[in-house]
């Protein structure tokens, strides 16, 4: 899954070619103007277990994406802050420092409808709250504010509003619990098993296995991180009243979750303790922590590249509501992050063109929301599709 194949590549950051052409993010296809911003909240009511300092409280950093004002001489926001000092430090690809994004910095959320729904994401494990700058302008220009959070400590960086960073902490005795957990050779070996992983008792003990020999990253992450997503709501029912732009402007009872890798993992765990998410998505993350021993009651898509293909009943069974297992033939994991057009060749990427990929993850996933979240049915989700025949879907 996840992790395994990519902490190897990274130990800390993704290693990556620093000289590649500059990728040309998609041009958003929603009617909206998309703004940014960045947001920072501190958790008064949990401790940060990743720092030494027995008083630090939990912190989550920020990225909204939202239907915005036009305001036509507003810059261009960048695809990451400070990208000439970022990208040396993580050996990211040169293109990044280049990229412009379709999204202009803190405008004002659009007054063409009352209020908008709300959709927070999760990033992989090791990765940054801009990797799918392309699907959250592609969701923002079609009317949805959008949240990405930054969990602390497993996230590779993060910036807070005033343009400081914060990034993982690699001498952390719970980062290292963590990656010693990846480097368990037993691990290797069940990773291995999860592609040729035929019948239900085989793919279901792949991830009973992987959650006894990695506790901490596939129980407990997903609980942190599923922690931080709850607070981040009670934080937007907080702003939802005060002097912010998004001051009454978001719909809180429209909230969807996603999230990619271990994000997705996340996501679903969140749909098990917190109601107020409505509808959730889990981008190639699989099935793990609590997950593997609960059904969530909220509709739900598992959207997977080739290593789960044929996990369609086990996933259907961990759901009491609409679900939908879509598998994009020839994806990979990092197919479902920009990286599909940043550095196209990068070794954990699949086969299909990454461009395409993007396409196929925006539709769906705003076909997924607009008909749970908004109750507006495009048939995408109704079955197979001729203009995507690289898509596998099964609805239950």
């Amino acid at each position: 899954m996840i992790i395994f194949k990519i902490f190897i590549l990274i130990t800390l950051v993704v290693t990556l070619a620093s000289c590649i052409q500059a990728a040309e993010l998609p041009e958003p296809r929603g009617n909206y103007p998309i703004g940014i911003t960045y947001l920072s909240f501190t958790d008064q009511n949990r401790l940060e277990i990743f720092t030494s300092d027995p008083t630090d409280n939990r912190e989550i950093t920020v990225k909204a994406w939202y239907p915005a004002e036009p305001v036509e001489n507003a810059k261009l926001a960048p695809y990451i802050r400070n990208a000439e000092e970022i990208v040396p430090i993580f050996n990211l690809p040169t293109s990044i420092i280049n990229i412009k994004t379709h999204s202009k910095l803190d405008l004002s959320v659009s007054q063409a409808q009352e209020t908008f729904p709300v959709l927070l994401f999760s990033h992989g494990w090791g990765e940054h709250f801009s990797q799918n700058t392309v699907l959250m302008e592609e969701l923002a220009s079609h009317g949805y504010i959008v949240f990405s959070i930054a969990h602390h400590y497993e996230a590779k960086f993060s910036f807070y509003p005033d343009g400081h960073f914060i990034t993982i902490d690699d001498s952390s005795e719970k980062f290292l619990e963590i990656i010693d957990e990846q480097r368990n050779p037993e691990a290797f070996v069940v990773f291995e098993k999860m592609r040729n992983a035929k019948s239900y008792e085989e793919q279901e003990a792949v991830f009973r296995q992987s959650n006894e020999l990695m506790p901490k990253l596939l129980v407990e992450s997903p609980r942190i991180w599923a922690e931080d997503i709850s607070f981040l709501i009670d934080e937007l029912e907080n702003i939802y009243q005060d002097n912010s732009i998004f001051s009454g402007k978001m719909n809180l009872e429209q909230i969807g979750v996603f999230g990619m890798s271990m994000g997705g993992i996340a996501s679903g765990q969140v749909c098990i303790t917190d109601k107020r998410c409505m509808a959730g998505i889990n981008m190639d993350g699989g099935i793990y922590g609590d997950f593997l021993d609960t059904k969530i009651s909220q509709p739900f898509m598992f959207m997977s590249s080739e290593r789960y293909r044929g996990y369609d009943n086990i996933f259907s069974d961990h759901v009491n509501n609409s679900v939908y297992t879509i598998t994009i033939h020839r994806a990979d994991h990092y197919n479902f992050h920009d990286l599909s057009i940043l550095d196209p060749s990068f070794d954990c990427l699949g086969e299909i063109d990454g461009y395409r990929m993007l396409k196929i993850i925006n539709d769906y996933t705003l076909a997924f929301f607009n008909k749970h979240l908004k109750g507006i049915d495009s048939g995408l989700l109704n079955g197979p599709s001729s203009e995507y025949p690289e898509v596998e879907i099964k609805v239950k």
